[in-house]
């Protein structure tokens, strides 16, 4: 679930969780509605894409959107980041941030599934020992 929190301004404190878009402005029907001077009606939007990641995208408002001092046109945005429109902060954050979705799928040896079939001609038997006796070792730690 993706959340977007506002840290400074009228609305400080509220919390609007999102999956796949959140038009912030001043206008009726946008999800944060902004009671905020600097504001355009439909000032900002934050987009998700296919990956999970979120870009803020500025909707050609007349006072800008600004991460830090930098007014931005589309940035995307990593957990964590805060950004600004008129006197009102943000901050973003991603609880399917694209490091936990990046983690490869790790698997154990699980030597009982393990193919002990006899094509070992070339095979070392020591060295396989050796590595199924790490592989138990492995798994003991995870257990």
């Amino acid at each position: 679930m993706k959340t977007l929190t506002v840290t400074s301004g009228p609305l400080k404190g509220r919390i609007y969780e999102f999956e796949d878009s959140l038009v912030i402005g001043r206008g009726g029907d946008c999800a944060v509605r902004l009671n905020d001077s600097g504001s355009s009606r439909k000032h900002a939007i934050l987009l998700s894409r296919e990956d999970g990641s979120v870009v803020l995208r500025d909707l050609a408002s007349r006072n800008g959107t600004k991460v830090g001092d930098d007014s931005v046109h589309q940035r995307p945005l990593n957990s964590g980041d805060t950004f600004s429109i008129g006197e009102t902060g943000f901050i973003f954050q991603n609880n399917a941030s694209s490091y936990e979705r990046a983690q490869p799928e790790v698997t154990i040896f699980d030597e009982d599934k393990a193919d002990h079939s006899t094509d070992d001609q070339a095979g070392d038997h020591s060295a396989r020992r050796k590595l199924l006796s790490l592989a138990r070792s492995l798994k003991d730690k995870r257990s």
